[in-house]
């Protein structure tokens, strides 16, 4: 899992609380890892992941092509076909007869070739390609690792996550 601020890995551990010497007796007792916290008052959700970075996503016109906005603040236009993301996907782009699009990743989270993006009467698709930290999609509140080699549909507003680099499908 990645953390919602930075894109990075978490390990899932926790923090705990620094107490000073002879205070134990007023302590809170720490939640379980697996008893989530109770929900705080309503209001709206904070900002998280690509919310946090960017500005409120509108959908596309009908007819309109999707882009996809990347943390690292390339921007893909994706035309009909297929496109391969990732570091260096020009060769095996050209091998497959597909467009290549290569994002600045200097952590190397995502692999040469991460995702290809399939664009068609269909709509939009996402594929991973076997990547070595996969591809993760979010869709509301909902978080899913694409399996690798099967199709997930994407719409305006979901999230993809490649290692730790995210786009914003607009």
């Amino acid at each position: 899992m990645f953390c919602l601020a930075c894109g990075q890995l978490a390990t899932g551990g926790r923090r705990s609380t620094p107490v000073a010497v002879g205070d134990t007796a007023d302590v809170p007792p720490q939640p379980s890892a697996s008893v989530p916290p109770p929900p705080a008052r309503p209001g709206p959700a904070p900002a998280t992941g690509l919310e946090a970075r960017r500005a409120p996503i509108t959908p596309a016109p009908s007819g309109a092509l999707p882009q996809l906005v990347f943390t690292t603040g390339q921007t893909l236009l994706v035309e009909e076909g297929t496109v391969l993301v990732g570091r260096r996907p020009d060769e095996i782009a050209a091998r497959e007869g597909a467009r290549a699009f290569a994002v600045d990743d200097p952590d190397r989270s995502m692999s040469r070739v991460h995702a290809a993006l399939q664009f068609g009467p269909d709509g939009l698709r996402v594929v991973d390609r076997g990547s070595g930290n996969g591809t993760v999609l979010r869709r509301g509140d909902r978080e899913d690792r694409c399996p690798e080699g099967l199709a997930v549909e994407l719409v305006p507003g979901d999230e993809l996550w490649f290692g730790s680099v995210g786009a914003r499908v607009r």
